[in-house]
């Protein structure tokens, strides 16, 4: 819209341009503009509803469109389960170990004990066989390794017991209690991102664009809703030709005609672009410089209604 814009108000200034005469005041044509606030799509998603149209007032938190929440829910469930874990493996080490718990632990010691002993005796009978060469090394190093992994079994269960016994260390318990915070904080970072799946109008205005349709997928960034907030002053959007940039400066007062409304009313130069904003294709040589045009902004100073779009002219000094 914004661009259909420009390039109207750049025609209509080349031909305004063309349209005067020696004796007519030199004009710049444009438009009137509101700025506008762009609200844009928080993730890459689908619209799955859609609240306002185009021209709608809305206030501040309003509701504008809704984006597929799908995947978010599913983020958040396999959150909550982990905090569940977390949340259950520091309650089990506040709890300290159970009677029970210590004496299944020695017992499992007791079992590899036995079978440490077992093992020790199987390589003291394969280690004689094989010095009397009625066995052979493939053997005597497989009851080696069996020995070994008893013992090492023997040692794991031991360490095992004496936990149960001694219950958790402060330092278990501290990284349980940092799984279980890290968790609620992963939670509430989704319930935070899920709210900006119902996209928001951040201030009180009127809707000026909206060209989205349930259904259709958004990227990252996209520009979902233009809105113009209220009470936003209007201001002319004029093109002014490189003739006259001697005589318009910021601050210069000049008097505007905006379409619809019979009476004159006053404007001050708030804004020049340095550099062109519009060259004509035939207008690229040096001896047609004049025709270049640099957009300029007017503050205008009127109470009345201005909507954005209008066609405005001033008359150039």
């Amino acid at each position: 819209m914004g661009s259909i814009r420009i390039l109207a108000a750049v025609t209509f200034a080349l031909l305004g341009l063309t349209g005067c005469t020696s004796e007519a005041p030199p004009q710049a044509l444009g438009t009137i503009e509101k700025d506008a606030v762009s609200v844009r799509a928080p993730v890459t998603e689908t619209i799955v509803a859609i609240n306002v149209a185009q021209g709608d007032q809305v206030a501040a938190g309003d509701i504008l469109l809704t984006l597929d929440k799908e995947q978010i829910d599913l983020q958040l469930e396999q959150g909550i389960a982990s905090r569940d874990v977390a949340q259950a493996q520091l309650a089990l080490l506040l709890a300290g170990t159970r009677p029970e718990q210590i004496a299944a632990a020695e017992a499992r010691y007791q079992a590899a004990q036995a079978n440490t002993r077992a093992a020790d005796l199987d390589w003291q009978r394969i280690k004689e066989l094989y010095s009397k060469k009625v066995t052979g090394k493939a053997e005597l190093d497989a009851s080696k390794a069996r020995l070994d992994a008893a013992h090492a079994n023997q040692n794991a269960a031991y360490q095992q017991w004496q936990e149960a016994i001694n219950g958790p260390t402060k330092e278990q318990i501290a990284q349980a209690q940092a799984n279980a915070t890290l968790a609620e904080v992963s939670i509430n970072q989704i319930l935070s991102q899920k709210d900006r799946y119902s996209v928001k109008a951040p201030v009180d205005g009127q809707v000026e664009t909206l060209p989205w349709h349930v259904g259709d997928d958004v990227t990252l960034n996209a520009a979902l809703v233009q809105i113009i907030p209220a009470n936003t002053s209007p201001y002319a959007r004029l093109y002014i030709p490189a003739t006259m940039l001697q005589q318009i400066k910021v601050g210069t007062p000049l008097i505007l005609k905006v379409d619809g409304i019979p009476e004159p009313i006053s404007g001050t130069v708030r804004f020049i672009r340095d550099t062109p904003a519009f060259t004509p294709y035939y207008a690229m040589n040096a001896e047609e410089r004049d025709r270049l045009m640099y957009l300029t902004e007017v503050d205008i100073n009127t109470d009345q209604h201005l909507p954005a779009g209008v066609g405005v002219q001033a008359q150039l000094p």
